[in-house]
C-alpha cells in the first residue's frame, strides 16, 4: 500500500509486473529478484533486510554491480545492513515503539481484552549507504 501511495503521489502508474513476492527469506529475495531481472529494473526494495540480502546475492551471481547497474534498499534498518557488500541503504523503522505497541496489545489480549487495530507507523528516516546511487543511463 505504501508503494502504491508513493507512486500515486508522484504521478507514476502502478505496474504489478514490477512487484515480486519474496516472503521473508534470502532464497525468496533471490527468487523474486530473478523474476524481475528481465525487466532490467534500476532499483529494487526488499521488504526486509533478509530479502534484500537475497536479492543482492542473486545480483552478484548475475554479474551486476550494485549500485552501478541497480540500486538496492531494504526495510527495517539493523546492524546486518552494514555487513553486506556494498552496505545496504535501508528505511529505519520505529522498532522500539513497534515493540511497545506489540507488548501493550499482547498484554491486553492476555487480560481478555480485544485489541484494536493500530494505524501504520511512519518510518524514522532513510539510512543511505553504498547500495544506492544515481539511476544508470
Amino acid at each position: 500500500a505504501g508503494y502504491r501511495d508513493g507512486l500515486k503521489r508522484h504521478g507514476i502508474p502502478f505496474d504489478p509486473k514490477l512487484v515480486a513476492v519474496a516472503g521473508y527469506t534470502a532464497d525468496g529475495g533471490a527468487d523474486a529478484m530473478r523474476s524481475l531481472l528481465a525487466l532490467k529494473p534500476t532499483a529494487v526494495l526488499g521488504a526486509t533486510l533478509v530479502t534484500a540480502a537475497g536479492a543482492m546475492a542473486l545480483l552478484h551471481e548475475a554479474g551486476l554491480q550494485i549500485p552501478r547497474d541497480i540500486s538496492v534498499m531494504g526495510l527495517h534498518d539493523a546492524p546486518v545492513a552494514t555487513m553486506l557488500y556494498p552496505q545496504l541503504t535501508s528505511v529505519k523503522m520505529p522498532t522500539e515503539l513497534m515493540g511497545e505497541i506489540a507488548s501493550d496489545l499482547l498484554i491486553d489480549l492476555l487480560n481478555g481484552g480485544r485489541p484494536q487495530p493500530v494505524a501504520p507507523l511512519a518510518p524514522d528516516g532513510l539510512v543511505i549507504r553504498a547500495s544506492t546511487g544515481p539511476a544508470p543511463h
